[in-house]
């Protein structure tokens, strides 16, 4: 009888020495299971924040060069799933020019973060379009964050001044100034004529008084071919830009504004 209690008692300490140790190596086994799978979720963590900071240095790169008051707006649009506002206001060219900017845009940056609007002045001198600048200045949603004025200087020969197309310029810009205070403003020089060389100079006026005035100027004229060559970049009228005038505009503003 001793002898079977014996054996019993020797079986229970054994089954509780095996019992035991599988109960500590399965414990040991989720312990192990549950560092490897918190590591690996802070790897990912970690690899996520890697990966955003990453994108956030290329966002940051491609606005580099954009206006200083574009990059702000780029960057809050950006957060908050909004839009950058750009309006040009000019001419026939304008229509096709804003196309192309907008296109443009949307391969460097997507298409849903920057919206270029298209305020056409047809008909118009530099007058006319003092009269309705207020409502030239607002894109089709929200408030400008960019515009880009083409004055009409074609329409305004032998009807309006030199000074006066001056004057309407710097206007439109404190105008934009003072009731959009973030927007930048660039004056976008009308181009050279191929026929009209006292228009020319009008145009290098134009530009220099906006410099003299710290306004800003979308420099594409030194781009612009000389002479007769002109006539290769223009419509018969002599200045309406063609293809290839449009190109050697984009070309120009593309690089300014490191939009490649």
């Amino acid at each position: 009888m001793k002898k079977v209690a014996l054996l019993v008692f020797f079986v229970l300490c054994l089954a509780s020495v095996i019992g035991g140790k599988l109960y500590w190596n399965h414990k040991i086994d989720r312990v192990k299971a549950a560092s490897l799978a918190q590591s690996k979720q802070d790897s990912a963590r970690l690899q996520g924040l890697s990966t955003d900071d990453s994108d956030q240095r290329s966002f940051e790169k491609k606005l580099a060069k954009l206006p200083e008051s574009v990059k702000k707006a780029a960057e809050k649009a950006n957060q908050k799933n909004g839009h950058v506002q750009i309006v040009m206001i000019g001419g026939k060219s304008e229509q096709e020019l804003a196309a192309q900017l907008q296109q443009t845009f949307d391969n460097r940056f997507g298409e849903s973060l920057f919206s270029v609007t298209v305020k056409t002045i047809d008909g118009l001198n530099s007058l006319n379009v003092m009269k309705k600048s207020a409502d030239l200045l607002k894109p089709a949603q929200g408030s400008p964050d960019l515009v880009l004025y083409t004055p009409p200087i074609y329409a305004d020969d032998r009807s309006v001044s030199t000074g006066d197309t001056q004057t309407v310029v710097r206007m439109i810009a404190e105008q934009l100034s003072k009731k959009y205070k973030h927007a930048a403003f660039f004056l976008n020089p009308p181009n050279y004529s191929s026929q009209l060389p006292y228009m020319n100079e009008r145009i290098d006026e134009l530009t220099d008084e906006a410099d003299n005035q710290k306004i800003s100027v979308v420099e594409y004229l030194s781009e612009w071919p000389k002479e007769a060559k002109r006539a290769a970049v223009v419509a018969a009228d002599g200045h309406t830009m063609n293809k290839s005038g449009q190109k050697i505009w984009l070309d120009s503003i593309t690089k300014q504004w490191g939009l490649k």
